[in-house]
């Protein structure tokens, strides 16, 4: 993961986190507008930090919801499953501890749901005259035309899961990049490298670009 994935990472890591403090601390110790700055400042955070410059000419894969409602979807679970987490396990006892104590497996959607939102945010492609570049999670790789072994026009089948998975996830390996368009059957192109460092290289990407 390239540094513009760990700040997008950040961004929402960061935030989320004071709005659990502004939560919990204002139920245990933080007066009423102490716990309304730190609202304030987690949504100052999520917008103020510099997003990643996504060069003009770019395919970027699609993400279904958008990156907007994954957030805040992430947010409202971490808020509000984490606070009860931790105000249960500290003040709580008993069963309702417990009850808490499981809140944390609905919080655990936020951090998967923020990974899914720096994805999107830090992973494209880009062509060139000699060859193509593609970004992932802000790792990148450059390929040249002349490097290429084969290319392969395939009919990519998944489920819907799978799909949305591709679409979003994609591959987490240094070697492979999946810029698919969430559709259950999409038309791609596989290309293999003739050459040593990036063998199985595999990226997979629209073969319509107009629907990535």
């Amino acid at each position: 993961m390239g540094k513009t994935a760990k700040l997008e990472l950040l961004r929402r890591i960061l935030p989320l986190g004071l709005c659990v403090l502004g939560i919990v601390g204002g139920y245990f110790f933080m007066s009423v507008l102490s716990s309304l700055l730190c609202i304030i400042a987690a949504a100052g955070i999520y917008a103020a930090l510099p997003r990643p410059n996504v060069p003009s000419g770019s395919v970027k894969p699609v993400c279904h919801p958008p990156v907007l409602v994954l957030d805040a979807i992430g947010f409202a679970f971490g808020a509000v499953f984490f606070s009860i987490a931790f105000i249960g396990m500290a003040d709580w006892s008993g069963g309702a501890a417990l009850m808490a104590l499981l809140c944390l497996a609905p919080a655990s959607i936020a951090p998967l749901l923020f990974t899914v939102s720096a994805r999107q945010e830090t992973s494209w492609v880009r062509f060139f005259s000699n060859g193509f570049e593609f970004i992932q999670f802000g790792r990148r790789v450059r390929v040249m035309y002349e490097d290429l072994k084969k290319i392969d026009i395939r009919l990519w089948q998944a489920s819907g899961w799978a799909a949305w998975f591709q679409s979003t996830i994609g591959s987490l390996g240094p070697r492979s990049a999946v810029l698919l368009n969430g559709a259950e059957t999409t038309t791609t192109l596989v290309s293999s490298a003739r050459t040593a460092p990036l063998s199985p290289f595999r990226p997979n990407w629209c073969r319509t670009f107009s629907g990535c």
